[in-house]
């Protein structure tokens, strides 16, 4: 059975969220562009479950050569280490898509990912304090970007 072809009208998803976020409407933007990697992803293994899928396809996108690189990362909530992947579908992708959270720093809610926007936009933190891990918005928006753009360029 052939591949079938990848929707590039799915690129519309990505101009919305770039739209967004040049727009301030930064949770808005992640919110589409997790969306999208789930649209592609679905797309590229149909078959396989969600959550696989997602990681999957993040995978092999931010792990691609030249691009730096992220794997393990101890979620000290339930003292273990995950994948990148893992963390950006279970603990950034379900709260946001399914909750509507927006995962903020300051959140009294004790999710195990929070966003950051100010403090460190483009960095990662695991935060033994507060239970949780820091991502910061700007790496977060800027890899499903790339993740996004590549697929969508080379399909």
């Amino acid at each position: 059975m052939s591949k079938p072809p990848m929707n590039r009208s799915l690129s519309w998803l990505l101009d919305d969220a770039i739209f967004l976020y040049k727009n301030g409407r930064k949770y808005g933007s992640i919110l589409l562009l997790l969306c999208t990697v789930d649209a592609l992803a679905r797309e590229t293994n149909p078959n396989a479950k969600v959550g696989e899928r997602f990681e999957a396809f993040l995978k092999s996108k931010m792990r691609r050569k030249g691009r730096p690189q992220i794997h393990n990362i101890s979620v000290p909530k339930f003292n273990q280490f995950f994948s990148f992947e893992y963390i950006i579908y279970k603990f950034l992708r379900c709260p946001l898509v399914h909750e509507g959270s927006r995962l903020e720093v300051d959140d009294p809610a004790e999710f195990a990912v929070r966003l950051d926007w100010d403090t460190i936009p483009n960095g990662l933190s695991v935060d033994t304090v507060n239970n949780c891990v820091i991502l910061g918005g700007e790496l977060v928006f800027n890899l499903l970007t790339d993740a996004v753009q590549h697929e969508l360029q080379n399909s």
